[in-house]
């Protein structure tokens, strides 16, 4: 029974918190992405002193996002690089790629909801799920197609190739 053992969960984290009341200099930090499912014992006060949400990122927090994974010494499709003009413009395009298939207006992703929902499936728009975690997991997905891409070539060819838009664009279907 997954209840019992739920209640017994909380019941433990309440009773350890209550013994902290009389510590010093000691801070419990708590974290969820499912914040509807806190239980509310948790949640009365006196028991976290701040609550603070941290939303979804928009355009523009993503952009400084990809920046940090998606960096500049990153190998580039030579085909892109002639296409955008140098190595950095060609990066740019592939950050503004990764941003467009993220928060671009049409969009979507099918989502799986739980054994409670009135649907089984919902469609929703990309940018609506979209974290910091997502936009980390498309570059490193996009990487690491890249690798077993290069792999599979001659030893000759692997010098010329580099992150392409088609690494990313399977990147973003597989993670989403």
């Amino acid at each position: 029974d997954t209840s019992g053992v739920h209640k017994n969960i909380i019941a433990q984290i309440l009773s350890e918190m209550d013994g902290l009341v009389e510590l010093h200099d000691v801070f419990v930090i708590g974290a969820t992405n499912r914040a509807d499912m806190v239980d509310p014992a948790l949640l009365r006060p006196g028991r976290f002193d701040e609550i603070i949400e941290i939303p979804r990122p928009d355009r523009k927090a993503a952009e400084e996002i990809v920046k940090i994974y998606l960096t500049d010494d990153l190998p580039v499709d030579r085909e892109l690089e002639e296409q955008h003009g140098g190595h950095d413009a060609a990066i740019e395009a592939l950050r503004r790629f990764v941003l467009d298939e993220l928060y671009g207006e049409n969009k979507w992703v099918k989502v799986k909801l739980d054994a409670d929902a009135k649907e089984a499936i919902k469609t929703v728009k990309r940018k609506d799920i979209v974290s910091g975690a997502i936009v980390e997991a498309i570059v490193t997905t996009a990487k690491k197609n890249f690798v077993k891409r290069v792999i599979l070539l001659k030893k000759s060819d692997r010098r010329k190739e580099g992150l392409s838009l088609k690494d990313l664009e399977m990147a973003v279907d597989e993670e989403c």
